[in-house]
């Protein structure tokens, strides 16, 4: 990967996703970091030649499979309008072992940093590139990942957990931390050319991406016609047929 990256200037992380480009997938690169975005989609600046995709595809795989058994264990939470409350952060925990970051900025500063930006490159080919479906219809193949984690976490909460006073707060703070900072990262993807957008319902986002985009229609910087935006149904909320 390295090499290959090497070779064509760009990031073994670009390599990979290339790669993905070249198979026909579809790419759900998720990040709230600016640069990262931008670089997730810029990918179309080269193409990898056969022998080098042969050679990626027979690097080792591990076999493995995320299996999600606990979400039949734990009683949801229906109500998805509350995802503005407090958070629970057991799960989070591992989180403290990494390296603090600064606190965030008020909302009001983040915003005006957003709209202070000077105009940044739009990528075409992120809308371009397309898939087509068997009925006809095509998608954008790059879209951006989106997960609040927080949110997740609160939603496939026990509803006996107790938090205490002061870890509410904490969660409290942490959600709208990571609400702001997801809210910049779909304003960055829009203005550099993103046109495919992933969320689902445990993912959180559903509700936070509407609040990022309105803003972007009135100002006539995007139509919600130019966008697609998939969702998914958790499988233990749907009925068997």
């Amino acid at each position: 990967l390295n090499e290959l990256g090497k070779k064509y200037n760009v990031t073994w992380s670009q390599i990979m996703l290339r790669w993905q480009i070249q198979k026909g997938y579809i790419l759900l690169p998720k990040s709230v970091t600016p640069k990262r975005i931008i670089s997730n989609g810029d990918l179309f600046g080269f193409e990898m030649t056969k022998e080098e995709m042969d050679k990626l595809d027979e690097l080792k795989k591990e076999n493995f499979r995320v299996m999600f058994n606990w979400l039949n264990e734990v009683e949801w939470d229906d109500n998805y309008v509350v995802d503005k409350v407090e958070s629970a952060s057991a799960s989070a925990a591992n989180e403290d072992t990494k390296e603090k970051e600064p606190e965030s900025e008020p909302e009001v500063e983040v915003k005006a940093k957003v709209e202070a930006e000077p105009e940044m490159k739009v990528n075409e080919k992120l809308g371009s590139t397309v898939l087509k479906f068997n009925d006809g219809n095509v998608i954008p193949q790059i879209g951006l990942g989106t997960f609040l984690k927080s949110r997740t976490v609160k939603y496939f909460r026990k509803k006996d957990e107790e938090l205490s006073e002061e870890q509410k707060e904490k969660d409290k703070k942490d959600d709208e931390k990571e609400e702001r900072e997801f809210k910049e990262a779909v304003v960055v993807a829009i203005k550099n050319g993103y046109r495919h957008i992933d969320t689902a319902q445990v993912y959180r986002t559903e509700v936070v991406i509407g609040e990022a985009l309105q803003p972007l229609f009135e100002q006539g910087v995007i139509k919600r016609e130019e966008l697609f935006i998939t969702t998914k149904i958790a499988r233990n909320v749907r009925k068997p047929e």
